[in-house]
This record gives C-alpha cells, structure tokens and sequence, in this order.
C-alpha cells in the first residue's frame, strides 16, 4: 500500500496460497456461495425469466431446477452456466433430459456413488462439459476457436467473426449474411453463458468478448482432446525449441519480444496448418528471413494474423498463399510498403493496419 497516495492492490486468484504468499497480512476475502433462494432467484431469472403463464409447466419447472441447484453447491458460475443451457430448452420433457445428465456427469469417470455433490470448483467439470456438449456441432467448432487466444484476452468480435468465416464454420454466398450469422452464433454463446461480453459498441453490439478462467479451461482441454488446435509458447530463450511433429491443422503462438529474434525459421513439420495465428507482448523487430521461411513452409495457410512488429518489408512471397482468405497484420509498420499479387489480383498497402479477407 502507498499511503501517500492510498492506493491499494487487489489480487484474484482461485488458489489461496497464492494469496496468503502474496500478503501473509493482507485481508483475504472469500466469496460466500449463494443460499437456497439466492441460487432459485438467481437461475430462474436466466433459466425461466418471468413465471410461465401454464403455472403447471413452471412448477414442473421449479421443482426440477431446485433439484439440480443442489450440484452447484451455490457457485454462480456454475447456476449461470447450466441455466444458460435451461434457457434454451423450452418443455419440461427437455428439462428431464437434463435432469438426468446431470446424474450422468457428475459419475461419469469416477467410482463415486450417486449422492456425490461436488466440491467447490471441481465440482464444475461436469456441468461445464454438459454445457458443452450440448452444443450444436457448429457452435462446437466456433467455442473451440476460442483456444486460439490467450488467458484474459479482450477477442474483439469484428476480428473474431471474420476467422470464423474463413475458416468456413459459417456458410452462404453473401459475406453480409455470413457476417449476421456469426454474430448470432457469438450471441447464443453468450446467451448460454459461454462467453463473456467486455465491452459493447456504440449500437449497443457486442464489441469485445472472452472467456472465464475456468471456460477457458474447458475449451483448451477440449481443444488439445480432439487435436483441435496445438499452442506453442515463447516466452525465454531457453523455451525455443524445434516444434514438435503432429498432424493438427491449426497453430497458435505466444511470443515475448525478447525472444522473436531467435525464434527457429524452420516450420516443416507444420507444412499441413491452415490456420496460424501469432500473439506478441508488444512491438517488436521481425527478421525478414523468418517471415520468408513462415511464407514457404505454410504454403496451405488459409488464416494468418501476426501483429505488432517492425519490418523492412512484407516479402512478396506471401502472394504464394493461395488458400489464404484472412491476413492480419494490424499495428505493424512497414518501412517500405509492399505489393501482393496473389489469385484474388493486386493488392498495395503500405501500412495494413486493417484485416484483409477475401473470398
């Protein structure tokens, strides 16, 4: 604390020893969970909203919700999540479905009996697959894209939609309608509590979004499961390695400053990605000969996104990407601006401060 200045520091985390080794005297606040009728309260607002006019159907209703309550143990993640998946389940026959997978989760890989409830936020994994896998199988593929991304970080949903679509989750022969459509599948992600809204738009559009700790979790886990997505890590120079072998079709990157200069030039055992999305900590020096050797060897790149760096120039060979219908290089700069002839014609851009994406 500075008492000139009274200011404080605040720390969050879900471990309690990370806290008390932070400040072993500073106030160490834990959030209570919610009561009984805090959680009804809680997950009829989003499950029900106001009372169903059949006062049998909300009975049926109530008296099913109170029953799953008892496994979220008053967490508010937890309620908020599974009343998510509720709110889009109109009849009572849908609510026993979910009713019983829940029975079914909770035992699903452990050898414990049917009166386990849980405890605290490892009671979670269960009500966060369910969440998951009742997805439809295109929410599936637009929820796991998320992975791409690192912890706490703000997607902006312009940038995000726009991936999606060249990636081909969503389909239709106008981009305008495409670009409605991936919109909506970002709302139902937020509407069944998958995804959190940052910040809105001057419309009152979602503008930003991301995940909480323990959804990211869910979604990197399921990610690396079904060999959805394979993320490498730079963060010293000690970490730089050859990348390993691995037939995955999709490639994220996190990289220090310190360390671009000396990352490897060789990606051969990546030739097969299409996606490859580069995330660095702030500005800094690209050496032309690794962008030349990323160029060559990702020949059936389809998405591409590095940001943030100096360069002398984008080397042409880029033109050579012909699968490619997204580029990124946003708050880069470029002492000498470049021409890309590709299929799609000629383009000329000496700063590339926005997104390409072409069709």
């Amino acid at each position: 604390m500075n008492e000139e200045t009274e200011s404080r520091i605040l720390l969050t985390t879900r471990n309690k020893e990370v806290a008390s080794y932070a400040d072993k005297n500073g106030f160490l606040f834990e959030p209570q969970s919610l009561n009984d009728d805090e959680s009804w309260e809680l997950f009829k607002k989003i499950a029900i909203g106001t009372e169903d006019t059949n006062r049998k159907i909300y009975e049926h209703k109530k008296e099913l919700g109170t029953e799953i309550l008892q496994y979220c143990k008053g967490l508010s993640l937890a309620i908020t999540v599974l009343a998510g998946l509720l709110a889009r389940k109109d009849t009572v026959d849908e609510w026993n479905t979910v009713h019983k997978n829940v029975y079914a989760y909770i035992r699903r890989g452990t050898d414990l009996g049917p009166d386990y409830k849980g405890e605290g936020y490892e009671g979670l994994s269960w009500l966060l697959e369910l969440s998951y896998d009742n997805l439809p199988f295109y929410l599936k593929l637009c929820f796991l894209y998320l992975a791409h991304f690192p912890e706490d970080y703000e997607i902006p949903v312009s940038t995000l939609t726009k991936l999606w679509m060249a990636e081909s989750f969503i389909s239709s022969t106008s981009v305008e309608v495409m670009e409605d459509v991936s919109y909506m599948c970002l709302s139902e992600l937020v509407g069944r509590c998958m995804v959190q809204v940052g910040k809105h738009g001057s419309s009152k559009k979602i503008k930003t979004g991301h995940l909480h700790d323990l959804m990211r979790d869910l979604c990197m886990s399921k990610a690396k499961e079904e060999n959805f997505l394979h993320i490498i890590h730079y963060y010293t120079f000690g970490d730089i390695k050859q990348t390993p072998n691995g037939r995955v079709q999709r490639l994220a990157i996190y990289l220090e400053k310190t360390v671009v200069g000396h990352c490897s030039g060789s990606y051969e055992n990546y030739a097969h990605v299409r996606s490859l999305l580069y995330f660095v900590s702030s500005y800094c020096n690209w050496n032309s000969k690794i962008l030349r050797s990323l160029l060559r060897d990702f020949t059936l790149l389809r998405v591409l996104k590095f940001e943030n760096m100096y360069v002398r120039k984008l080397p042409g060979e880029i033109g050579n990407l012909v699968h490619l219908r997204f580029l990124s290089v946003k708050k880069s700069i470029f002492f000498r601006g470049a021409i890309i002839y590709s299929k799609f014609g000629m383009f000329a851009d000496s700063r590339f401060t926005c997104p390409l994406l072409r069709f």
